[in-house]
């Protein structure tokens, strides 16, 4: 029943709910917003997970008059089950909110759309799509790496769990931060620029840490390092979806071009967690962390790289005058 009820979990977050959500944001943010409905969306998105997750480990607290291990199996169910019905009551309240806020936009019904349809595939041909998928793939490694920071501060820095713990909820502020700076920032330049400068920040951040070590260097700075990591990691992860408007992808190809491009670009879900355990089983300690690190400066410079590309590439196309002429 668990198997059957995580896919449909997944058919219902990812096949109806995230090309159609990051397409309504495109829609809102408008031309000139882009950057600002993207990063307000990422860095909303970590507030209310932060919030509703508080708020449920408050709620099972106060369910269980004792600690976790001394509650009977009846009173863990009891509490659990709570848990579960806030979860659902939040999931209705959000769709009632959508259902109430989101203004319905009306479909393509010209010809000329209609016909246009059935050449949705040729998004695959159009090359800023790709450098698009690939700066997603190298942003997306940083952005599961973060999963093993707790790890590398209890093992390498020597931190109890409780502050490593800490430790990593502060990314959750950061998130909000980094992503509502990184957005407004995209509106005020570029989101190229703003990725292209945040990936070479990112790149620096990887190669500090990947040659050195608590012993080599003061405590202090590789904290300030990997704070440095999650502001870089969750400003390209806020924006990268807003090159959509930069790339001059038409409105009514925006879910296939998401599709294709989140297709592409979360293949980390599938590759990056075994070779990240494959390097920290094999490479016991600080060496396993430095070649851990290694592999994400690899990306960053991946990712840095082709932001540069699609900068200029982009800017070779707005110096030409394009003659639009639909069939």
């Amino acid at each position: 029943m668990l198997v059957l009820l995580y896919g449909y979990w997944r058919l219902t977050s990812i096949f109806l709910f995230w090309a159609a959500m990051l397409k309504a944001t495109r829609e809102w943010g408008n031309e000139s917003n882009q950057g600002r409905a993207f990063g307000l969306l990422d860095g909303g998105r970590g507030l209310i997970a932060a919030i509703v997750a508080s708020i449920a480990v408050l709620l099972l607290s106060q369910l269980i008059p004792t600690s976790l291990t001394q509650a009977t199996l009846q009173q863990q169910t009891h509490a659990f089950k709570q848990v579960i019905y806030f979860y659902t009551s939040m999931t209705i309240i959000s769709a009632c909110l959508v259902w109430c806020s989101i203004p319905n936009v009306k479909a393509f019904k010209t010809k000329t759309v209609r016909l246009s349809i059935f050449n949705n595939l040729n998004i695959v041909k159009q090359h800023n799509v790709w450098l698009q998928a690939t700066i997603v793939v190298s942003a997306y490694c940083g952005y599961k790496a973060i999963d093993y920071y707790s790890i590398y501060a209890v093992d390498i820095l020597k931190l109890d769990p409780l502050d490593s713990a800490s430790l990593i909820s502060l990314s959750a502020y950061l998130r909000l931060i980094a992503a509502i700076t990184a957005g407004y920032l995209a509106d005020r330049f570029s989101a190229s620029k703003v990725i292209s400068i945040s990936f070479r920040l990112m790149a620096i951040s990887y190669l500090t840490l990947s040659l050195s070590s608590p012993l080599s260097l003061n405590s202090q700075i590789i904290y300030l390092t990997l704070d440095l990591t999650f502001i870089t990691v969750f400003a390209v992860r806020a924006i990268y979806f807003a090159l959509l408007e930069e790339n001059k992808i038409s409105r009514y190809q925006t879910g296939i071009t998401i599709g294709l491009i989140s297709v592409i670009g979360f293949t980390p879900d599938v590759f990056f967690a075994p070779i990240a355990g494959y390097l920290l089983d094999t490479y016991l300690g600080i060496i396993g962390y430095q070649y851990l690190f290694s592999l994400l400066l690899l990306c960053a410079f991946i990712g840095m790289i082709t932001s540069l590309y699609l900068r200029s590439h982009i800017k070779k196309q707005s110096l030409k005058i394009p003659i639009m002429i639909e069939i």
